[in-house]
C-alpha cells in the first residue's frame, strides 16, 4: 500500500526550456535561464506492506493528460532505479534503502525530470507537453498499488540563429560612391 503519497494537482512536475523573452526596457532577445530540473527530495512516495518477505517489482507506464498511451523508453538499472526517456528530456524514478521491521517493510522513492533544452526546442513559446507516469508496485503475491505523477514540459521563444557561410571563390569588393550590387548564399534557423 502507498501510504505517504504526495499531494497532487493538475501537475506535480514543472520545467520550462531556456529561451529568449522580452523585458521591458532591455534588449527583446534577453536570454531566460529556464528552469531545467525539478528535482526536490520531497517529491517522494512510501510503499509499505505488511509481510516481512515479501519482493517489490516496479513498472511504470506513461499518458498524455487525455490518458492516451504514451509509447516512451523505460530503463532499469536493476538496483531499483528507472529512467523514462521523454523527447523533451528524462523522468528518474529511485528506489531508497528498503526498511524492514516486525511490522512489514517500507521503501520510498524519489522522483524527477530533467530538461533537455536542444530537444525542447521544438515546443513554441508557451506550448505544454503533459505527462503523466503511472508508478505501480507489485509484491511477490500479485497485490499492487499504484501513483501517478504527472509533468509539464513548457516551451519558451528561442533566439534564431543566422548561418553564412562562404563557398569557395567567393569574394567582394565595394567602392565608395558607386553603385555596387553583391550577392550571396545565408540561411537563417529558428531551433
Amino acid at each position: 500500500v502507498i501510504t505517504k503519497a504526495p499531494l497532487l494537482t493538475d501537475v506535480d512536475l514543472n520545467v520550462v526550456e531556456e529561451g529568449v523573452k522580452a523585458v521591458a526596457g532591455k534588449e527583446p532577445n534577453t536570454y531566460f535561464a529556464g528552469t531545467s530540473e525539478d528535482v526536490d527530495p520531497k517529491h517522494s512516495f512510501t510503499v509499505t506492506d505488511v509481510d516481512n518477505n515479501d519482493k517489490q517489482t516496479v513498472s511504470i507506464t506513461v499518458t498524455d493528460r487525455d490518458g492516451n498511451p504514451v509509447s516512451l523508453p523505460v530503463t532499469d538499472d536493476g538496483k531499483g532505479n528507472y529512467t523514462v526517456t521523454t523527447p523533451e528530456g528524462t523522468f528518474t524514478l529511485e528506489a531508497g534503502k528498503p526498511n524492514v521491521g516486525d511490522s512489514g517493510s517500507s521503501q520510498t522513492y524519489t522522483y524527477s525530470y530533467v530538461i533537455d533544452n536542444d530537444a525542447a526546442d521544438n515546443l513554441d513559446e508557451g506550448e505544454k507537453r503533459k505527462y503523466i507516469f503511472t508508478v505501480t508496485i507489485e509484491d511477490s503475491k500479485g497485490a499492487s498499488d499504484s501513483q501517478t505523477i504527472g509533468l509539464t514540459v513548457t516551451g519558451t521563444n528561442d533566439k534564431p540563429v543566422l548561418t553564412i557561410t562562404p563557398t569557395s571563390g567567393d569574394k567582394g569588393e565595394l567602392t565608395e560612391d558607386v553603385t555596387t550590387t553583391s550577392s550571396g548564399k545565408w540561411a537563417v534557423t529558428d531551433p
